[in-house]
């Protein structure tokens, strides 16, 4: 069995275990099962953030869904997906109250806090360049589960009935290209006209400043005492900095290639 035919199966090995987490629950929302497979990825997704930002306590049962899938032709780290998209989902009806829990945290678990994880992993010296960074901490495989709970989220928080496995039989379905260019479109506010993206600089920036917040929220933590800090000062300066530019040069990059755009 060659590498691709390993993925697609892996696909099919999550998707049961999916389907079999919505029948055991009937009555569970997708932002509700999204959580509940937490369980199943890796012991740093059931941490205290996930379980704050998704108002969900899950703790680690096993890694049965730490795997590496072919999910719309594209390399897939499945257990980055699952992190992410239960971010990306409205949460039920009876805390919506409580939703900038998720609105803050929803790309800082997705393809900001990749971006700006491997920033921080470069300025810590823990890789020699900020490229070996991002190819650690931003794979490609990490990217394509970012796009994919983006896309995934969206069509579940349209869509009422649907489930989170119909959901991604959908994705997986479609073209990657298209499901790029949708993610461009919805979540960084490109504007294409044929396949040219015409706000290239805009993107750009909110890249940058998606980045740029998750380095900030980070460093705020680390001085939460001092009350004199301007957040607006510390998030401007992040977002220019160079390293953050190059990290969001390196995303749109791949997506430009996956999208089939200019």
């Amino acid at each position: 069995m060659d590498g691709e035919d390993a993925r697609q199966r892996n696909f099919q090995i999550a998707l049961v275990l999916v389907r079999e987490t919505e029948q055991q629950y009937p009555n569970a929302s997708p932002h509700e099962i999204a959580n509940l497979l937490r369980r199943h990825t890796r012991p740093s997704y059931t941490e205290i953030f996930f379980d704050l930002a998704t108002l969900s306590r899950q703790p680690h049962l096993d890694n049965r869904l730490d795997l590496t899938v072919s999910l719309a032709g594209q390399t897939t780290d499945f257990a980055h997906f699952v992190a992410s998209v239960s971010d990306q989902l409205r949460l039920p009806p009876w805390v919506q109250w409580f939703d900038a829990a998720t609105r803050w945290t929803g790309k800082h678990s997705s393809w900001a806090g990749d971006l700006g994880q491997a920033v921080m992993d470069y300025r810590d010296r823990k890789f020699t360049s900020l490229e070996k960074a991002l190819a650690a901490d931003a794979s490609f495989p990490d990217l394509a589960a970012d796009v994919a709970a983006v896309c995934i989220g969206d069509r579940l928080n349209r869509r009422f009935r649907l489930s989170l496995s119909e959901a991604l039989v959908e994705f997986d379905q479609q073209p990657y290209g298209e499901s790029v260019r949708q993610f461009v479109a919805a979540e960084l506010d490109g504007e294409f006209r044929d396949r040219l993206l015409w706000n290239y600089y805009d993107v750009l920036e909110t890249v940058s400043r998606g980045a740029a917040e998750f380095l900030m929220f980070v460093e705020l933590k680390k001085i939460a005492k001092n009350r004199h800090v301007d957040s607006r000062i510390l998030e401007f300066s992040e977002r220019y900095h160079p390293d953050v530019e190059q990290s969001a040069r390196y995303f749109i990059e791949y997506l430009k290639e996956t999208g089939n755009f200019i």
